[in-house]
């Protein structure tokens, strides 16, 4: 394809993990992936569970504006968290 859509696909694997991003959509309505720019051009396509995602949509409901990945650490009592906007994504 033209626009180097294959590359990424196969990079990702998303041969394999599109099937659980399709999964948890037919289970719970919806589904998270986090694509993320990388330095060298490239893209990492991260899908994340709607368990521990969350995000805003926008005013017309059509795409999110944001959303806040949250995942369990070791310590019960630590959590970690992305938050990822258009132009940044912060992590604490």
């Amino acid at each position: 394809d033209g626009y180097g859509l294959d590359g990424v696909y196969a990079a990702n694997r998303l041969a394999t993990a599109s099937c659980d991003v399709h999964l948890d959509a037919l289970i719970f309505g919806l589904s998270f992936v986090a694509v993320i720019p990388q330095e060298d051009g490239s893209v990492l396509v991260r899908p994340q569970s709607p368990k521990n995602c969350t995000g805003r949509f926008s005013a017309d409901g059509s795409r999110l504006v944001a959303g806040l990945v949250v995942q369990q650490t070791c310590d019960p009592e630590v959590v970690e968290a992305e938050l990822l906007l258009p132009d940044v994504i912060v992590q604490v």
